[in-house]
């Protein structure tokens, strides 16, 4: 007997977003190659997300931000990355245990600077009041409405994130990094 409930993390595959529908993310879409899967709604989750994460060699999670009424966890599973945090950088490594509250005390990122895939489950508590604001670009995502805005007016997801390097040090850089083009 097998309990729908249940899903096995070797069993299953992220699979890549798509950027396709928005030209202003085609330019930024090299940096965010990011792999995931919704583990939450396999599994019938109510008032948790979680999801299987995957950062191949050179790529950035998401654009650095921080939730202002979600919670996230994040467990290392395969591999390296390094976090940026309003603090600094730090290097994870498998087994590591990443905790990060709300609010911009906890704004983070993070990037695969290595030669491996790097692999994470990600947990969070889910708010349809949360907001997600973005520093390095200066947008807000309002969750319940769906809607990014910058300045009060409608943004792109990855608008103002072409080049999310240039907030990292040189050593934390993938090998293959390049500077966006001006």
């Amino acid at each position: 007997m097998s309990f729908e409930n249940v899903v096995n993390l070797h069993e299953v595959e992220p699979e890549a977003g798509s950027w396709e529908d928005d030209p202003v993310a085609n330019k930024s879409a090299r940096h965010y190659r990011a792999r995931q899967v919704d583990l939450a709604g396999k599994v019938w989750a109510e008032k948790l997300g979680f999801g299987l994460w995957e950062l191949p060699p050179g790529s950035f999670s998401c654009p650095y931000h921080y939730h202002v009424a979600e919670e996230e966890l994040f467990l290392v599973l395969k591999g390296k990355a390094v976090l940026r945090m309003p603090e600094g950088f730090q290097e994870l490594k498998e087994g590591d245990l990443v905790s990060l509250p709300t609010g911009p005390r906890h704004a983070h990122q993070f990037h695969n600077h290595t030669d491996e895939p790097f692999r994470m489950l990600a947990l969070s508590t889910i708010s349809k009041e949360d907001v997600c604001e973005y520093p390095d670009s200066g947008k807000i995502l309002i969750r319940g409405q769906r809607r990014m805005v910058k300045a009060g007016d409608e943004a792109s997801y990855l608008q103002g994130e072409e080049d999310p390097g240039r907030f990292w040090p040189v050593d934390h850089r993938f090998a293959g990094y390049e500077k966006e083009d001006e």
